[in-house]
């Protein structure tokens, strides 16, 4: 029993250390909300954190996030899934950046004709 205890103390101190390189990494902004998953060590670590602040972290939590996040990274693997790598970061980097902005654009054109013939259907009524 006392090993489960300091387990989830050990647990939880870990959690907190990876959760606080994780929110301020960014550097200068700390952040307004997070989102999670609904992981206990996740959960706990930042209400620790909340606790020591004047103003909390608003926590979101969802279930499934790993698959949201594998969703949208979908776009991404088909393109590079052909490729042998990157040999630079900066490649890298300036690749992905423009798979993301195609990505969104395309989202919102499809966006703009949908709502284009929702409005043609509402008029023929």
């Amino acid at each position: 029993m006392a090993s489960g205890l300091v387990l989830t103390r050990r647990a939880l101190s870990g959690a907190r250390v990876v959760s606080l390189d994780g929110i301020f990494a960014g550097g200068k902004h700390e952040p307004e909300s997070v989102t999670i998953d609904k992981s206990g060590a996740n959960l706990a670590a930042l209400e620790a954190i909340n606790a020591e602040r004047e103003t909390p972290i608003k926590i979101r939590q969802t279930k499934y996030l790993n698959n949201i996040i594998e969703q949208d990274h979908r776009a991404i693997k088909r393109r590079t899934r052909t490729m042998l790598g990157f040999k630079k970061f900066r490649c890298a980097r300036i690749l992905l950046g423009g798979i993301e902005v195609t990505h969104m654009i395309a989202d919102v054109f499809q966006d703009s004709q949908e709502l284009d013939s929702r409005r043609k259907s509402l008029q023929t009524e």
